[in-house]
């Protein structure tokens, strides 16, 4: 019941505040000290323990949102109200260390890192049947995480992708009824 956590978070319009007029090379090193934090290790100097913490729950944010490198700056200064120049240094210091952050806070959450998806593309190719059995439709699905980078590649028949459609569609009617539960 005495119990008062060493590291607080200041609000977001503080945290904005607090790193307002600090120059850039110290602003790296909270950002630095923010990505030690989120990793377990030392994260610097007690008297900057509420400023380095909210960083790394902002830092945190940008990792769960899945946000690209380039993401990560404007999504400080947007929803943490960084300074554009201490966005940008914080957003460094993620970046030199981004696989070694998100896989300690995977394992902090206990979840699996499972990628976000960011594109689907198709084709259709049309093949055609020997005799009079017709035509029949092949779709070819590339599926790509929010980076570019390729997760699958299938293809499949008209009932097959009529299947994953239906299927895709229960889950946003699904998602919209949890959302009506949840307001």
């Amino acid at each position: 019941e005495n119990y008062r956590p060493q590291c607080t978070m200041a609000p977001k319009a503080k945290l904005g505040a607090a790193l307002e007029g600090v120059d850039g090379k110290e602003t790296m090193a909270l950002g630095e000290a923010a990505v030690r934090l989120l990793l377990g290790e030392d994260s610097g100097r007690p008297e900057d323990g509420r400023v380095v913490a909210s960083l790394a729950g902002a830092i945190a944010g940008a990792c769960r949102e899945g946000l690209p490198d380039e993401e990560v700056a404007p999504y400080l200064r947007s929803e943490h109200l960084l300074p554009p120049g201490a966005a940008d240094r914080v957003a460094e210091a993620l970046k030199a260390n981004r696989p070694r952050v998100q896989r300690a806070l995977d394992e902090a959450s206990g979840s699996t890192c499972l990628p976000r998806l960011g594109s689907a593309t198709w084709r259709l190719d049309v093949v055609r049947k020997g005799g009079d059995r017709g035509v029949e439709p092949v779709f070819h699905v590339s599926l790509a995480d929010v980076r570019g980078e390729g997760l699958s590649s299938f293809a499949c028949n008209m009932e097959e992708m009529q299947d994953l459609v239906a299927t895709l569609k229960d889950a946003c009617l699904s998602m919209g009824r949890n959302e009506t539960f949840g307001a």
